[in-house]
Formats: structure tokens, sequence, C-alpha cells
């Protein structure tokens, strides 16, 4: 071989060896990620207004209380049903966890989402003509019960004639969203539908708080025997996967880093002092952007770290209007929550890192990689250690 041959074939080996080093550093990058769990999405849940702060009680005056079976509410039509006004006024401001499961009020999904004792629920299937037992369940402190619905249906009518009404997949999807959520780092938003007392005349969803997610949210089952799912499977081909879930996910969070905005005081000192109306449009957090509105939809919605770091923003506004006021509704300076607030931005602002975009442009040159993991994991191997 002529010395120029060498050179060439030694240039080629040289290439394939750097390409080669880069597939394997990518492969290896690619391994940790997997095998490491990262928090990827924030979660937004909706929640039934209640008039005692979602503490785990029944509403202080169930009869007033009109806005949780609004249209624009949560689960209204299933509450409006099932609730029981002289049963529930005769136990008003009683803690709901002293009560039998079918004496709890049927808007239990938020009830004891500040609650401090844990709730025996019982959830009874939506379709009481199939005769399908319903499940029991312990609604833990600081809990509540949400569901991606946008998740759960086929909304194509191409897809709808093929599959149904529900996807063949929902366990895989609800599985996959439930993935993306991390105990410890994803951030919850608890969020009111247009029915409230706060933004009701302007139609727009109301920010309630924040919290911590203190766990992974994991889904429950109805138990039906094969040969009877087959049955309903078979009614029509609407039903071809009707599902055997439990569409309520349990979301519990970490009571030490909530915020909850006091909107609750600030209504009951307008109602006193109706020409102070303004302190409490000062303070509300309403979800009017475009950009935001899409992660409010559907009961449960993911979102990413910008529309987590814009709500956080948001919070951070209302609690320094709040101070702004000096405790003329409510006599403290919110030190705790700014603190609180101050912290989680500084968790997500961590989290989201200085190369969002990382992920697209990585799924560009490898379409068949996880690149949101290889994203992050790539970023902690080139990210300076902390001393």
């Amino acid at each position: 071989m002529s010395e120029g041959s060498q050179r060439k074939s030694q240039k080629a080996q040289g290439r394939f060896c750097h390409v080669r080093g880069f597939r394997r550093g990518f492969r290896r990058l690619n391994y940790r990620a997997k095998h490491h769990i990262l928090a990827d999405m924030h979660l937004t849940v909706r929640m039934a207004w209640h008039d005692t702060d979602w503490n785990g009680a029944v509403c202080r005056d169930p009869q007033a209380n009109s806005y949780c079976v609004g249209t624009h509410s949560l689960l209204s039509g299933r509450i409006e049903k099932n609730r029981n006004l002289e049963f529930e006024t005769g136990k008003a401001g009683t803690p709901a966890c002293g009560l039998a499961p079918d004496q709890v009020p049927p808007c239990f999904w938020s009830i004891n989402a500040f609650g401090k004792d844990t709730i025996n629920v019982f959830h009874g299937h939506p379709f009481p003509w199939l005769n399908i037992a319903g499940v029991s369940e312990a609604l833990q402190p600081n809990s509540v019960f949400t569901w991606p619905f946008k998740l759960s249906f086929v909304h194509d009518s191409k897809a709808k004639a093929k599959h149904g009404n529900y996807p063949p997949d929902l366990e895989e999807r609800i599985q996959n969203f439930t993935g993306k959520l991390t105990a410890g780092e994803s951030i919850v938003f608890f969020y009111s539908n247009y029915d409230n007392p706060v933004s009701a005349d302007d139609m727009r969803y109301l920010l309630l708080g924040c919290s911590i997610l203190a766990a992974q949210p994991k889904p429950a089952h109805f138990k039906v025997s094969d040969e009877r799912l087959k049955e309903i499977r078979g009614e029509s081909k609407s039903m071809k996967n009707f599902p055997v879930i439990n569409w309520a996910l349990q979301v519990t969070h970490d009571p030490t880093q909530t915020v909850l905005l006091p909107y609750r005081p600030y209504l009951d000192h307008v109602a006193a002092n109706p020409d102070d109306l303004e302190l409490l449009t000062d303070m509300r957090v309403i979800i009017e952007e475009d950009s935001l509105v899409s992660g409010f939809k559907y009961v449960a919605m993911d979102i990413d770290d910008d529309k987590c770091l814009y709500l956080l923003y948001k919070l951070r506004k209302a609690i320094k209007k709040m101070q702004e006021h000096k405790g003329a509704v409510v006599n403290r300076d919110f030190a705790e929550e700014e603190a609180k607030v101050a912290a989680l931005i500084e968790k997500a602002w961590r989290k989201r890192g200085l190369y969002p975009s990382l992920p697209k442009i990585l799924k560009r040159f490898l379409p068949d990689e996880d690149c949101a993991q290889l994203a992050a994991a790539l970023v902690s191997e080139t990210e300076p250690s902390e001393r």
C-alpha cells in the first residue's frame, strides 16, 4: 500500500472511530436516561368550588354553593345528581373523614385538596346500567382525584369508526401521562373552571394555588370478568374498546410547599365592604393568555417548564399585590408564600435549564431515540458540577 493510501486509510479509520465513539457516548447517555427517572412535565388539576378552602369538610353553606353544580365546574352533572342538600346542610362544616363512604359529598374529588385526614370514598361506575361493582378508595390527606379526559376519548370521526368511543391504548396513554410526572419535582397547579365567585363574570379559569407532587399517581380498575367485558364490548361498535380503568387518578401533594391564594377571606371582605372589590380583582390570578389556556381545558393536563414558570410568576405577582394591601384583608405579610413561590421558581428554572430546545434538535438527527430524556442526560454530563 502506498504512503498516500495509508494516510487515507488512517483518516477513514479515525472518522469511523470518532463516529463510533460519538454513538457509544449517546448510547451511554441514553442508557442513563432510561434508567434514571427524570421529571418531564408539571400538572394542572381542576377543582369544584368549595366554600371552606377544600379542607376536607362539608361546605359551611352547601345550599349557597351553586358553583359546584354549574355548567362550568368539575363533574357538575354527577354532583348535582348525587348530592343530598338536606343531609349536607345538617352536616355543614363537618369533617368528611367521619362520614360513611356513601355519605361523603359527591364533590369528593376536590374536597380534601388541603385536608389533614384520610377520607374513605366510593367510586360508583359512571354507567350504572352495566351493573359493574364500584371501587372503594382511601383519599389521602392533601389529595385530589383528577383525570386527563383529553386522552380518554376518540375524537376523530374516522378513528371513532374504527375504534369506537375509546382508544385501544388508553392504559398505555395513562401510563405515559403519569410517567411524565415525578414526585418531589413536578409542580401541581390547582384551578377552578369558570363556575366560581371570583372569575365567573369574566368566563376565565381561576388559579387557586400550587404545590409539589408527593407521589406518582397510579390508576385503579373496576373488576369485570373477561366474559362480561367481552359481552359489553360486543354490544355496539362504540363500546369496542370499553375500558375497565377507573377514570380517577389520586394526586397527593406536599403540604409544606403549598401556596393557596386566600380567595375566601377576600370574598368575605368584599361581601361586607362592596367598595373594596378592587382588592379582590387586584390579587386574583385568572388565566387569559392564549399560550396558557390550552393547559386548562381537559380537567388534568401536563404542562412544560415554560408554562409552569409563567404561572409561578403570576402567583408571585398576586402575592406582591396582597402585600401592597398592607393587611387590609388578611393580617399577615405573606412572606412565607413569597418564599415558597421563589423556591418553586428556582426549582423550575433549574429543571428547565438553558437549553429547552435541545430535545427537538436531537430529534432532527436521532429520530428513533427518546430525545427528551437523552437531552436531559446530555446536559447533566456537560453542566459544571456544584462545589
